[in-house]
């Protein structure tokens, strides 16, 4: 009798723990999945809190420096914008998120361009994603 009362409580116990368990896994992607979905307003505060530390560390210095400090700035920040556009492709809503990929990838393509020699070329690349640069400010202005 003590056996089976052992065994009962042993499944008893297996039973519990896997309830345990399924009900823990079941929060953990409800809040991975909660917290992923990319939404308007995560992206456009994203791309203003971005914009703003930007504009703190790379904002018009022009009358403080010559022109290679100029040059080296302008260096730094293609990196800086790079590094913030791959943000916001990590959190653009579905409906934005290709306008943001393409920016992304005309920028890196403009920068390995400009580091290989082709200063025309990386302004065409750059220029490839005019109209997307567009649809990104509309849908931050409406939201």
């Amino acid at each position: 009798m003590e056996l089976r009362a052992l065994l009962g409580s042993r499944r008893l116990l297996i039973t519990g723990l896997a309830v345990v368990v399924v009900i823990l896994a079941a929060v953990v992607l409800a809040a991975r999945a909660t917290a992923s979905t990319p939404s308007a307003k995560h992206f456009c505060g994203t791309f203003r809190t971005e914009q703003d530390k930007f504009n703190e560390k790379y904002g018009n210095k022009s009358e403080h420096g010559d022109l290679l400090t100029s040059v080296d700035r302008l260096a730094g920040s293609m990196s800086a914008v790079l590094v913030i556009w791959d943000k916001l492709v990590k959190v653009a809503p579905e409906e934005i998120a290709p306008d943001v990929t393409w920016i992304r990838d005309t920028i890196k393509g403009s920068i390995q361009r400009g580091a290989a020699g082709d200063p025309l070329g990386a302004i065409v690349t750059g220029m490839m994603a005019a109209d997307s640069y567009k649809n990104v400010q509309n849908y931050i202005d409406a939201n």
